[in-house]
């Protein structure tokens, strides 16, 4: 399937305390018959030192959604991630064991979203 001309998306922003700048998850929908689904994502931050796991990680992510590949199990190994040098931090009362970690757990909240918004 190519991509289409427009899509609809969601832009979040994560900060992890120990980083001087925020990271930027902007996740793009495709309608299906059945409601819509993710179809590329998007890391962006103004840390050079994130610039290479990051746009792999874009990468990675989009190329298994335009293939069809069910990427939840992905994300959860993904949550489980721990950075020993910027990790654990909390926000809204969460741990958050890594930027990795918060990034998966962002992009499978806006999948339970996109699935909830279908089935109500």
């Amino acid at each position: 399937m190519s991509r289409p001309h427009r899509l609809r998306g969601s832009t979040y922003e994560i900060r992890n305390p120990a980083d001087a700048h925020s990271i930027f998850i902007t996740i793009n929908n495709i309608e299906k018959t059945n409601g819509f689904a993710p179809y590329e994502v998007f890391i962006q931050s103004c840390d050079a030192a994130h610039v290479q796991w990051v746009a792999g990680l874009s990468n990675l992510l989009s190329a298994m959604l335009q293939e069809g590949v069910d990427i939840k199990g992905v994300l959860n190994t993904m949550e489980g991630i721990e950075d020993p040098k910027n990790g654990c931090y909390f926000t809204k009362g969460t741990k958050i064991p890594s930027n990795v970690a918060h990034i998966s757990t962002i992009i499978l909240k806006h999948i339970n979203e996109l699935n909830k918004e279908h089935t109500d």
